[in-house]
This record gives C-alpha cells, structure tokens and sequence, in this order.
C-alpha cells in the first residue's frame, strides 16, 4: 500500500502522528496527590493482595488487620451492657415503676439512672470500639493507582507506619514548558487543548491553574493545567502536546 508522506513538521512515534507546528507545549500528565495509607490500628495484616500500579475504587478494600482481640473485648462489653441494662430496669422498678411502665419513663429520670448504674459509660464504651473494630478494614479513601508497598499479608503493621501508597489517577494534571518569549499569551483560568502520543486522535480539555514564577535556566517556564472531566485511559507519565 503507498505510504502516507509526513512532512517535517509531524512527530511521529508507533502509530500515531502529531503535527508539532500546532504544539504550543510539551509536558506530561501528572498526579497532584500521592499519600501513603496508614493502618490506625496495630495488628497482624490478614488480607492484602495488592500489585504495584493496580487501580483501585474509592471504598474499595485493600486490607484487613487482625481484629480477634477487639471481638473479644467486644463480646465481653456486649455482656457487660446487658448486665447493667438489667440493673437499670431493676432500679426503676425499685423506685416505684412497673414493668408494663419502663418505656415510659421520663427521658431525665431515665438518663439519670443509667449514670447512677454505669450503663452509659458502658454503652459509650461499646460505641467506641464497635468503631474501632470498622478501622481495621483499611478502605481506599478516593480512586487511584497504587504504589511503593510497604508490607504484605501476614507482616505486623504499626500505627503511624504507611502500608502503602495511593496515587490519585482521576484528578489529574498536565505540566508543561513554554518558551519564555510565550508565557505573554497565557493566564491563569484560561482554557487548553492537548493530545497525547497514546491517543493521538483524541482531544482533551484542560484549564491553566498556575504559571511558574520563574523562568528555567532552558528558557522555558513550566505550567500546570487541570484536565477537565474524567478520563480512566489517561496515565500519570503520558506524554502530552498542549495546542493553539
């Protein structure tokens, strides 16, 4: 089959062709956020079967520490908070109340023997731990990529201590260089194009969030647009040509 001809002006690299005369800037996509996962519970992990790079949904499980202690604790808290509801229902029908009366007891008075009796305490003690047994399920706080694993199933993990990294893959950012003589042509809050070598067909809009103070020793200022919307094919590290 004839070739197509290109002419001096395209850069070509695989399949795909851009016309670098309509390039204002080259960059790359990048993450604004990376942030390390922390266990805020010690323990034993149980479950984690993570691969650097896999892409997860925020809400998603990523690990399970042990929490066989604070079920027991709780089962034990759990027989504590029956006993002492007992001795509420006791002491109200000692103060003159009959069963078929107890749910009718005025909110104060009621509030009143249940700190007298240490059933509050005790009930706020069970809250609490019921909330710290949810904690030992390590979720993903927002969609992204992992990255740098620190531990794997069975190793300990020490509060304060990262299991992990998570890159955020969905809010992204294109970085560019601009030629110093340019930078008059761009502000902040202005709309962009751009295209990528991967997707070379495709176009994407960005808008410009910042403009670097100073100009690199190449001539060139660097800047930083946000890409609208949300687009799962696009890759932190992609190359990126931002157009007229």
């Amino acid at each position: 089959p004839p070739q197509t001809e290109r002419t001096e002006t395209q850069y070509k690299l695989g399949v795909n062709t851009i016309d670098v005369s309509k390039v204002a800037g080259k960059g790359r996509i990048r993450s604004l956020t990376t942030v390390p996962i922390y266990s805020v519970v010690e323990g034993i992990v149980n479950e984690m079967s993570l691969v650097e790079g896999q892409r997860v949904k925020k809400g998603e499980v990523l690990a399970v520490i042990d929490d066989s202690e604070c079920r027991i604790l709780l089962s034990e808290l759990e027989s504590e908070l029956q006993k002492k509801a007992y001795e509420v229902k006791s002491t109200l029908i000692g103060i003159g109340y009959s069963r078929d009366s107890l749910d009718r007891v005025p909110a104060r008075e009621l509030e009143s023997v249940e700190i007298m009796t240490g059933y509050s305490y005790t009930r706020v003690k069970y809250e609490n731990l019921k909330q710290m047994l949810a904690k030992h399920i390590v979720r993903a706080p927002f969609d992204g990529s992992i990255l740098d694993i620190k531990v794997d199933r069975l190793f300990y993990t020490r509060k304060g201590e990262p299991l992990f990294y998570l890159m955020d893959t969905e809010n992204l950012v294109v970085q560019f260089d601009v030629l110093e003589t340019m930078v008059s042509r761009y502000s902040v809050g202005m709309p962009l194009e751009f295209t990528t070598l991967s997707f070379g067909d495709t176009k994407y809009n960005a808008t410009l969030i910042s403009v670097a103070p100073n100009v690199e020793s190449t001539g060139m200022v660097v800047m930083t647009a946000r890409i609208d919307g949300r687009h799962p094919e696009l890759r932190p590290g992609m190359t990126a040509f931002i157009n007229y």
